[in-house]
């Protein structure tokens, strides 16, 4: 990823641009978006599945292995609930590639590691209120019973905010609760997107993403082109997919498909 520092380096002006592969880092999440119910009056709180407690190492990486104490996980406040939702803020919009989880794992006098997620529906949604959100299912996913060590499923998702998972039931513990320890996620944040403007359009459009209607076009703003000679459109991936020449074809950013693109900028 080239930040502004390295403008000396590229010489050119850089609008927050990818060179190459992203590297995937481990996201942890910034709070607790929603959640069905949780266990205040023994701590069960749904913060403890983003907050590291219990995690052998903080930050966590997906080698951390997790405790079996019950103050450090999820549960739901009552043992009806066998289905429930939690969801996850990123703080930001994130690319994401993979989910991690530590699956519920209390065991004290008894093994109760039967309360923990089993068959999961995971959505995600680029808005940043929950109530309001609008959400894209990745996947139905499985994960093991017991929590001790990180399962991970790939959730490949773009322009992502709030990630929610829908537990659609347990391990089949009796009498019931529905838990988690800890959630973790692996991509990139997503850099400033470059400010681009339908074509005749007056205010400019965030490119985040781009929905293309047939025929549709879309314009660099002036404000971003500034004095520039040229500009390079790269994709997620660090490909470049388009080369505008400013003064030649400034409607040269027609046919981009949805996703995320960032802008090179060279005077």
């Amino acid at each position: 990823m080239v930040r502004h520092s390295d403008i000396g380096k590229w010489g050119c002006i850089v609008l927050a641009a990818v060179i190459g592969s992203a590297a995937e880092d481990l996201i942890t999440p910034t709070a607790i978006a929603f959640v069905c119910s949780e266990m205040e009056s023994q701590l069960r709180y749904a913060v403890n599945t983003i907050n590291g407690s219990g995690m052998s190492e903080v930050p966590a990486t997906v080698n951390a292995s997790h405790s079996m104490t019950a103050t450090d996980m999820w549960i739901t406040a009552s043992a009806t609930e066998v289905t429930g939702a939690i969801a996850f803020d990123l703080g930001s919009n994130q690319e994401i590639t993979k989910t991690h989880v530590w699956n519920y794992n209390e065991i004290s006098t008894e093994d109760k590691t039967g309360r923990g997620a089993k068959r999961v529906d995971i959505y995600y949604s680029s808005d940043s209120e929950y109530s309001s959100a609008s959400f894209t299912k990745i996947g139905t996913f499985e994960f093991s019973q017991g929590g001790t060590t990180c399962q991970t499923v790939e959730t490949p998702a773009e322009d992502v905010r709030i990630v929610k998972f829908d537990i659609l039931e347990n391990w089949g513990y009796s009498p019931g609760f529905l838990g988690l320890s800890e959630v973790r996620f692996s991509g990139a944040e997503v850099a400033a997107r470059p400010r681009l403007s339908r074509a005749g359009a007056a205010q400019p459009l965030n490119l985040r993403p781009v929905v293309k209607a047939s025929g549709d076009a879309f314009v660099i703003s002036s404000t971003a082109a500034g004095t520039a000679s040229f500009m390079e459109i790269y994709d997620s991936r660090g490909a470049c997919v388009r080369k505008l020449d400013c003064a030649a074809n400034p409607a040269a950013g027609a046919n981009l498909g949805k996703g995320f693109y960032v802008l090179r900028i060279v005077p």
